[in-house]
C-alpha cells in the first residue's frame, strides 16, 4: 500500500465521525487509542523527522481536519453563532467561549477572534485574556503533560508497508499541534506584550495573575511563564513587582518541588548586568524568604550568590 493510499480520506458518514469526543475532554478521548501516544525522541538526530516529511503529513492533516470541521458545520447553533458576531464585545467574548467549550475540536477556529481581542490595545483585552485563560485551563490543555507537535510524532514509521496511520490519529495529532500554536501565540501576543509594553499597572498585574495561574496548573509553557513572572520582580512599579513576588510564592506553596527552579531563575536575574537597585532588592528579599530544605543544593547556591553580590558591592566602592 502506497503512502497516498494509506492516508486516503474515508468517505460518506464515516468521514463525519472521525472525532466525536462528546462531553469528554479531547486529550482524555485521545488516550483510548494506543497509537496516539507514540512520539519520537527529537533530541536523537537519527530519529528526528526530516522537515519535508513533517510538511507532507501536515498537509494531509490540514485537509483531513478541514473536512472534519466542514462536516460539523451543519450542527452549529445558529443563535449562538449570531451572538459571536453581534452585541457588545463582552457578549461576543462570552458567546465565543461557549462555542469553543461546547465543541472544542471542531470550533477552534473562533478562538482567533478571542486572540485578536486580547491583542487589542483597549479595555477589552483583559476580558478576552481571562476567557482564553479559562478555556486553556478547563478545556484545551492537559494538566499532566506538555503538548506534542506533529514533528515529534513517529512519522517515518508510516512510510513503510508494515504500518498505516489512521486518519483519526493524524487529525488528533494535528489538532494538538494547533492548540500548542494558539497557546504560544496567546503567551507571546498578550501576556509577554502586556508585561513588557503596557503602561497600566492594573493590566500588568492582571497578566501576572494569568501567568501565575497557568504556571501552577499546566506544564505547557512552564518555563516561559516562569520567566515572565520573575522578570517582573524588576518592574519599576512597586505594585507590579510585589504582584510578581506574590505569584511566585503562591506557586511554591502549591509546588514546593519547583523551589530550585524558581530560585535559579531569580538568581539569573540577580546577575543580569545593569539591574536596577530596586530590582536587586526585590530579588534578595524573595530569595531570603525561601523555606530551605535539607539535602538540596539550594543553600550553597544562595551562599555563592550572596558572596558574589558582596564582591560586586565592594568593587563598586573602590
Amino acid at each position: 500500500m502506497g503512502a497516498e493510499s494509506k492516508h486516503r480520506r474515508p468517505r460518506g458518514r464515516q468521514q463525519s465521525v472521525l472525532i466525536e469526543v462528546g462531553d469528554e475532554l479531547w486529550y482524555k478521548y485521545a488516550q483510548q487509542y494506543p497509537e496516539y501516544k507514540r512520539t519520537v525522541d527529537d533530541k536523537d538526530p537519527k530519529k528526528k523527522n526530516p522537515s519535508d516529511l513533517v510538511a507532507k503529513y501536515r498537509t494531509q492533516a490540514t485537509e483531513l481536519y478541514r473536512q472534519q470541521v466542514e462536516n460539523h458545520s451543519q450542527s452549529k447553533d445558529q443563535w449562538l453563532e449570531a451572538a459571536t458576531k453581534k452585541g457588545t464585545l463582552k457578549d461576543r467574548i462570552a458567546a465565543i467561549s461557549v462555542v469553543i467549550s461546547t465543541d472544542p475540536v471542531h470550533r477552534l477556529d473562533v478562538m482567533d477572534k478571542l486572540l485578536d481581542y486580547s491583542k487589542a490595545n483597549s479595555g477589552i483585552s483583559p476580558l478576552a485574556a481571562e476567557a482564553l485563560e479559562d478555556l486553556f485551563l478547563s478545556t484545551l490543555l492537559p494538566d499532566d503533560r506538555k503538548l506534542i507537535s506533529l514533528s515529534q510524532r513517529p512519522l517515518a514509521r508510516y512510510e513503510t508497508k508494515q504500518h498505516s496511520l489512521s486518519p483519526r490519529i493524524l487529525v488528533l495529532w494535528y489538532y494538538e499541534e494547533i492548540i500548542k500554536e494558539k497557546y504560544e501565540l496567546f503567551l507571546r501576543s498578550y501576556l509577554a506584550k502586556s508585561l513588557q509594553d503596557s503602561n497600566l499597572e492594573i493590566e500588568k498585574i492582571s497578566a501576572l495573575k494569568i501567568a501565575g495561574s497557568l504556571l501552577r496548573a499546566v506544564p505547557e509553557g512552564e518555563s516561559f511563564n516562569l520567566n515572565l513572572i520573575v522578570n517582573k520582580l524588576g518592574d519599576p512599579a512597586r505594585k507590579v513587582a510585589a504582584a510578581a513576588a506574590h505569584e511566585l510564592r503562591k506557586t511554591l506553596l502549591l509546588h514546593n518541588a519547583m523551589q530550585q527552579i524558581v530560585a535559579r531563575e531569580v538568581q539569573q536575574l540577580v546577575h543580569r548586568p545593569h539591574l536596577s537597585r530596586n530590582a536587586l532588592y526585590n530579588c534578595i528579599v524573595f530569595l531570603n524568604q525561601l523555606q530551605l530544605v535539607k539535602g538540596t543544593s539550594l543553600p550553597s547556591s544562595l551562599i555563592q550568590t550572596y558572596f558574589r553580590l558582596f564582591e560586586l558591592a565592594i568593587s563598586k566602592k573602590q
